[in-house]
């Protein structure tokens, strides 16, 4: 299971830290315009795009080639 206490050890860090949503977009499309071939993975709990809308994060996101999965 994913769900270990280091992985929420560091969500809580982060959330303490201001880190957001939003901010962590923008971190990606600032790496992927220095750098347009290195994968990049992001991993998360559902309850920040619950609250957003779905379609935000599933729209194609052009250049960056990044992927949707909703797969477990």
């Amino acid at each position: 299971m994913a769900d270990g206490p280091a992985i929420q050890a560091s969500s809580q860090r982060a959330l303490k830290s201001g880190q957001t949503m939003t901010k962590t977009l923008a971190m990606v499309k600032a790496f992927r315009a220095e750098d347009d071939t290195t994968p990049i993975v992001l991993m998360g709990y559902y309850n920040p795009i619950y609250v957003s809308p779905v379609d935000r994060f599933r729209r194609p996101r052009g250049r960056s080639r990044s992927r949707w999965s909703d797969r477990g």
